[in-house]
C-alpha cells in the first residue's frame, strides 16, 4: 500500500535479509517496485546467490522474473578478504565473503554496490580487486559503530588501510563513507 515518489531512494527489507524472503514474496515486491520506475529500490542480502537461485526458478517456469528494470541496486555486504578469520571467529551465518563476492561477480545485473560495513581487517589489494571484479556503481565503507566488533573481539583495520581502501576504490567507483575512523586497536 505505501506509495513511491519519483527521485526517492528505498531501501528494501532494510532491518532483515531478502533472501528469508520466499520467491513468490520477492515476486510480489518486485511487481510493486516495477509501478515506480522513477524510484530507485536497494535490494541487499549476505546470501546474493539468493538473486541468482530466484531468476533460475522463475526462468525455469517461463516468467521473465526482472528485477524491476534499471530502478533497482543488488547489494551484499562484505566485510572483510580474510575467510579464516571470518569462519574462525563464527562471525555469522551468512556464506562467507568469498562465496557472496563471487555470486555478486556472476549476477547478471546492471546495477550492483557493495557495502563494507562493518570493517573487519582486510587486504588492501585483495579487497580492491574483489570490488573491482563486482563492478558495483558505488561502495559503502565504514567502521562498527555499535561495539559489537569490541565486544567479539573480533579485529578492525587500522584506519590508515581503510584511507588506502578508499583511495584505492575511488579510482574505479564512487565511495560512501559511513562511521570512519581509528580501529579498537588503534586507540
Amino acid at each position: 500500500k505505501q506509495k513511491f515518489k519519483p527521485g526517492e531512494t528505498w531501501f528494501v527489507c532494510s532491518m532483515g535479509d531478502i533472501s528469508f524472503a520466499s520467491f513468490d514474496q520477492f515476486a510480489d515486491i518486485l511487481e510493486v517496485i516495477s509501478n515506480y520506475p522513477e524510484t530507485t529500490f536497494y535490494i541487499q542480502s549476505k546470501n546474493p546467490a539468493y538473486f541468482a537461485e530466484y531468476l533460475e526458478q522463475y526462468s525455469f517456469i517461463g516468467w521473465n522474473p526482472m528485477f524491476g528494470g534499471n530502478n533497482v541496486v543488488l547489494g551484499t555486504t562484505i566485510e572483510t578478504n580474510y575467510i579464516n578469520l571470518y569462519l574462525t571467529k563464527s562471525i555469522s551465518k551468512a556464506p562467507s565473503p568469498l562465496e557472496r563476492m563471487t555470486a555478486m561477480v556472476k549476477l547478471d545485473h546492471q546495477r550492483k554496490y557493495v557495502s563494507i560495513e562493518p570493517e573487519i581487517v582486510f587486504c588492501v589489494s585483495d579487497m580492491t580487486d574483489w570490488i573491482k571484479q563486482i563492478a558495483p556503481e558505488f561502495v559503502y565503507i565504514g567502521y562498527d559503530n555499535h561495539k559489537n566488533l569490541e565486544t567479539l573481539d573480533i579485529p578492525e583495520p587500522p584506519l590508515e588501510d581503510t584511507e588506502q581502501l578508499i583511495e584505492e576504490l575511488s579510482k574505479f567507483t564512487e565511495v560512501r563513507l559511513k562511521t570512519i575512523r581509528e580501529g579498537w586497536d588503534e586507540k
